[in-house]
């Protein structure tokens, strides 16, 4: 019994390691790392939590709540990760769905889930805001030629936000 005792190790309580604490770390120990860098924009650790709580704020006032459906149908770019970290903090459903599906494939998907909100790549946009209810805003890829900055994420985020933007996306060193 004394061989048993002495060989037993006293193992600490693991800390609770969720995404929300693992962000907060990273955060933490990395404010002016790129945390994301597409193409030629890239957002800091810092930048980001700046923005996050300004989205999540933004759809709060848009009406969706915890459990809600947010339809994302764009290729990765900042402001839609920003959306996914944003939306996942308040427990909105992130559903993806390729944009390299068919317009009738999206509108269905549209009529089956009903998302509160969607957000599209500028192509979609013009489409999809007509013939679906739901409010649909297009990411800031300006150099679409379908791109109408009345409908952009960056016009969305504004309007529905009270604080005054002082972090853009801005492009980083070219590849």
């Amino acid at each position: 019994l004394q061989t048993l005792l002495g060989q037993q190790q006293y193992i600490l309580e693991r800390k609770e390691e969720n995404l929300a604490s693992l962000w907060n770390q990273a955060a933490a120990f990395f404010p002016d790392q790129p945390w994301i860098k597409c193409g030629s924009e890239s957002l800091s650790y810092s930048d980001a939590n700046e923005l996050i709580p300004l989205i999540q704020k933004a759809l709060l006032q848009q009406g969706l709540h915890k459990g809600d459906k947010l339809l994302v149908c764009a290729d990765l770019h900042p402001e839609i990760m920003l959306v996914f970290w944003a939306a996942m903090g308040l427990g909105i459903i992130i559903v993806p769905v390729s944009p390299k599906e068919s317009i009738m494939r999206i509108q269905e998907y549209f009529s089956q889930l009903k998302p509160a909100m969607a957000f599209v790549d500028p192509a979609l946009h013009s489409v999809l805001q007509n013939s679906v209810s739901t409010r649909v805003i297009m990411t800031d890829l300006i150099t679409d030629p379908a791109y109408q900055p009345d409908f952009s994420f960056d016009n969305w985020l504004s309007t529905n936000s009270e604080n005054d933007l002082s972090v853009k996306i801005v492009p980083g060193p070219e590849d």
